[in-house]
């Protein structure tokens, strides 16, 4: 996610999972807007994902929400996801 973002961000700490071809990866949102979210693994559990690859993020925020997202940055254990 760059630097020059559209949308103001959300810090927002919460327990969620990442699907990525029909695996699931516990992850932890650190924050997250209308475009986006930064996610981050445990580092020993990080999948190994590329820019571009089509995931879905589950994440509690009032209630469980799912996001079609694609990643756009992958730094690990952190993760940049775009929503589609």
């Amino acid at each position: 996610m760059s630097k020059n973002r559209h949308a103001e961000r959300l810090h927002w700490v919460s327990k969620g999972v990442l699907e990525v071809n029909n695996s699931k990866f516990e992850c932890f949102l650190d924050n997250i807007s209308d475009e986006g979210a930064l996610i981050r693994f445990v580092e020993a559990d990080a999948p190994a994902l590329n820019p571009g690859t089509v995931c879905m993020l589950n994440v509690i925020l009032l209630n469980v929400v799912e996001y079609p997202c694609k990643v756009v940055r992958a730094n690990p254990p952190q993760v940049g996801l775009q929503f589609l």
